[in-house]
């Protein structure tokens, strides 16, 4: 097993893939960058989350009474390359694999069920997945094209049906927000809106918003977050997180680093850069610096936490930060690992636990912590830790 699956697809990969079909795609043509121009509503009651950027790493005592470790099973079929996503559904864990674009399906305990779907040109096979998402209401897996189709199967890997989305550019991420209504991003250029609801059935399009830099936008990878029956949106190169409604996106919360947060006088010098490529290019060279410290990857919401997933440092030494804010206490913190060593980069968040993978170079410590008796082999799939936040 290689250390590099510890990570959620390698930034530099997922950036050329998917920049290269927007190339292909779209006129060659940019004036500069406009700003973010959504209707955000009525932005009443706005959260502030003040966050410490350089916070001492906390123990994991802190939030978590217990930790546990699952082993997905190893066989020839059920190894993962890169973890992109995870869903768990009932007892279910469902991985997207972004480097193989296979879906996979184990127990809660780590035993192998079998792939969703099969990559083919038939009416019922997929090319490419870039995203997934459950919808509860159909009971139904949708593994998203970029190309502008979801196709449905059940977790028994019964096929429902092909949907064709309305015509854009690309497709990037797709959430079902309720049984009949999904809300997709794309990274389109700054006359385009990148946000739409949408029935996808009827091709229906309730709302669109976010018109934004093409640039910036290439940094997202997983923008959308769900939490007490709604649904959130959180825009690239900003620190501010929107909540879906049928007629606009309404600014939520925002995260609050002080001295460490990305000025808008940086992005508006990358706006002002006339040239695309050296645009795109500076963002990316530019991560880790003092103006350009974090790209969010994801962001969660639990009955007690706000939770963000952070990329601190690119390719080839990359590195996360997650921020953690107390709603009971009103203060956050951002770390990389816990005070007791282990790295803690969240793949999936409820209000019961935290899922992430486990770097073999930690096996070591989640043995003394947990009991586990967790031993590296070079063949072996990925392990899954389970923090569970006290009660």
């Amino acid at each position: 097993m290689c250390l590099h699956r510890i990570s959620i697809p390698l930034l530099l990969l997922t950036m050329k893939l998917r920049h290269s079909i927007i190339m292909s795609s779209i006129p060659l043509v940019l004036a500069g960058c406009s700003v973010h121009s959504a209707n955000t509503g009525q932005e009443d009651n706005i959260v502030t989350l003040q966050t410490d950027f350089n916070a001492d790493p906390p123990s994991y005592t802190d939030y978590f009474e217990r930790i546990e470790t699952i082993p997905l099973e190893t066989n020839d079929s059920s190894l993962i390359a890169t973890v992109s996503k995870i869903l768990v559904v009932n007892d279910r864990i469902v991985v997207l694999d972004f480097k193989s674009s296979s879906v996979k399906e184990f127990h809660t305990d780590g035993s192998y069920i079998g792939q969703i779907g099969n990559k083919g040109q038939g009416p019922e096979d997929y090319l490419t997945v870039y995203d997934i998402s459950y919808n509860k209401d159909k009971k139904y897996l949708s593994l998203l094209s970029p190309y502008g189709v979801i196709v449905n199967y059940t977790l028994d890997n019964k096929f429902v049906d092909r949907v064709e989305l309305p015509s854009k550019p690309n497709y990037w991420a797709a959430e079902w927000i309720d049984g009949k209504r999904m809300v997709t991003w794309s990274a389109v250029e700054s006359d385009e809106p990148g946000v739409s609801l949408i029935d996808p059935y009827s091709g229906t399009e309730i709302m669109s918003d976010w018109y934004n830099c093409l640039e910036f936008d290439l940094l997202s990878m997983n923008p959308f977050g769900t939490y007490d029956g709604k649904s959130y949106f959180a825009g690239p190169l900003t620190n501010d997180v929107y909540e879906i409604t049928p007629d606009s996106l309404k600014l939520s919360y925002i995260w609050d680093f002080g001295k460490d947060n990305i000025s808008e006088n940086y992005r508006e010098s990358l706006r002002n850069i006339d040239d695309r490529q050296t645009r795109h290019d500076k963002v990316r060279e530019d991560l880790g610096k003092d103006n350009h410290k974090y790209d969010f990857k994801n962001n969660w919401q639990t009955n007690k936490y706000f939770l963000a997933l952070m990329l601190v440092s690119p390719s080839p030494h990359i590195g996360y930060k997650t921020a953690v804010y107390s709603k009971e206490n009103k203060t956050g913190v951002c770390f990389s690992k816990f005070k007791e060593g282990m790295t803690f980069i969240p793949v999936y968040v409820n209000d019961e636990y935290v899922l992430c993978q486990i770097p073999e170079t930690e096996f070591d410590t989640y043995n003394g912590i947990t009991a586990s008796k967790l031993v590296y082999n070079d063949d072996d799939n990925i392990v899954l830790a389970k923090y569970y936040f006290k009660k």
